[in-house]
Formats: C-alpha cells, sequence, structure tokens
C-alpha cells in the first residue's frame, strides 16, 4: 500500500467544515528529522477553544460541544469553551468522530490498534484486538459499524467491523491510504487512495465511480462529498448513492 501524496507545502487546507462553520489551515513542512507527517498550523479564530493562532495539528473534528484536536505529540484532546480533556495518546489521523464518539488507530507504528472512546469520557476501547496493523478508519452514521484499512496476511485489506463486532473482510484492490478520513454515506464509501478517490458499495462490494487524480474534501456540509484537483481552486461534487 503507497500513501496518497499530500497537498503542497504551504497551501492552505480544509480540516473540518459544517454548516455554519469552516476550519482551515496552512500545510507545513515537517521537521528534517522527525516524522514525515501532515502538520497544520491553525489561521486564526480558534481562541476559545484554547488554541492560538499558529498551533500545529494533525488532524481536526469539529465536535457537538467544542473541537477534537490530535496534536503533533500524538495527543488525542477535546477542547472546548470551558477547557480541554485528554482522550488518549499514540494516536495517528485521520480520525472518524460521529454519535458521540471518536474512532482512530493508536499504538507504535506499524502496531497500529482500531480504537474507539467516547466524547463524554471514558477509557478507550479495542474494537479489532486481533488486527495489529489498521488505518484510515470511518463510522457510520449511528456510530455501530466502522470500515477500516488492515493488513491481513501481508497485504492491504478493506475491513467492516459489523454492529454485532464480527469482522468482515471486503473484495476490493484498493484501500483508503490518505490523511483526509473516508466518509460513509449509508452504503457507499468515498476515500482516496494514490490513484485518486473511488465510490465503494459496502453491499455489492465493488467500486462504482472514480475520480482519478483527485483530492477528497473534508466538507460535510449538507451531507456532501467533494473533490479537487492539483492546480485548481473549483470543487467538484461527488456523486453518491444514497
Amino acid at each position: 500500500m503507497r500513501p496518497a501524496p499530500l497537498e503542497s507545502r504551504g497551501e492552505k487546507v480544509m480540516l473540518h467544515a459544517t454548516d455554519h462553520w469552516l476550519v482551515e489551515g496552512i500545510l507545513v513542512p515537517p521537521p528534517k528529522y522527525g516524522d514525515q507527517l501532515r502538520m497544520i498550523t491553525l489561521e486564526a479564530g480558534l481562541e476559545p477553544f484554547g488554541l492560538e493562532p499558529g498551533t500545529l495539528v494533525l488532524d481536526l473534528q469539529i465536535v457537538p460541544n467544542g473541537l477534537l484536536v490530535l496534536h503533533v505529540d500524538h495527543t488525542l484532546m477535546l477542547h472546548t469553551r470551558d477547557g480541554e480533556r485528554r482522550l488518549d495518546v499514540g494516536v495517528e489521523a485521520p480520525l472518524s468522530a460521529v454519535a458521540g464518539h471518536v474512532t482512530y488507530v493508536a499504538g507504535s507504528a506499524p502496531m497500529l490498534q482500531l480504537r474507539r472512546v467516547s466524547l463524554d469520557g471514558g477509557e478507550p476501547e479495542s474494537l479489532a484486538p486481533d488486527i495489529l496493523t489498521a488505518w484510515s478508519p470511518v463510522m457510520s452514521a449511528d456510530g455501530r459499524e466502522v470500515v477500516f484499512s488492515a493488513s491481513v496476511d501481508g497485504r492491504s485489506a478493506l475491513m467492516r467491523r459489523m454492529t454485532d463486532g464480527a469482522l468482515v473482510r471486503l473484495e476490493s484492490q484498493r484501500v483508503p491510504s490518505a490523511s483526509v478520513a473516508p466518509q460513509l454515506h449509508g452504503q457507499s464509501l468515498v476515500f482516496q487512495d494514490e490513484q485518486g478517490v473511488v465510490v465503494y458499495d459496502l453491499g455489492s462490494e465493488t467500486i462504482v465511480a472514480e475520480y482519478p487524480g483527485a483530492t477528497l474534501l473534508p466538507d460535510y456540509r449538507g451531507d456532501a462529498t467533494w473533490v479537487t484537483y492539483k492546480g485548481s481552486t473549483e470543487r467538484v461534487r461527488v456523486e453518491v448513492p444514497r
């Protein structure tokens, strides 16, 4: 599995959006001898949540009571107007926050386990303890199912954790590998890999649409999915079967 290419350094990128709020930042070069990760410096406007302009983050999600932030030390924090709370450590991007929970992978690479924790507090829960290398999770709208990538028998695989906790390996030659989280709309999974963006149907286990060379935008306004192309400022709407 090859990771999807990063955006250009110095480029303005969208971290997350809702109907009423847009959070953006600027991509910065990684440290010369540190992790070669996608790091973003936040712009102004987040001071009420204890985040100063220029704060470096790996990922950020808008949640009902504040901001879910993955800091560059891989600490996952919930920032609210009343303060901040640590949820877990050793966390890798991307995050998937739905229905009062956040799903992610954590550990020491390449040993990264799939976890979930409540935004209200509590201990993180391991969702697939027998899988030692996982990445790019996304939860269903009700938070009861998770689709994620994993290393199975030495090969990249697309996995689905069902509502009863059972793990199902899906038929797919392509798996999510981007720093942007996949999006799940009903039975339609939208994700980015090194080739571009695809729409994958969980029911038939087939790719139903492709957007070669596209970059997936983490924009959830209006429950729509959008992509963009290098060198263009225009967004293209992804046609997602509902």
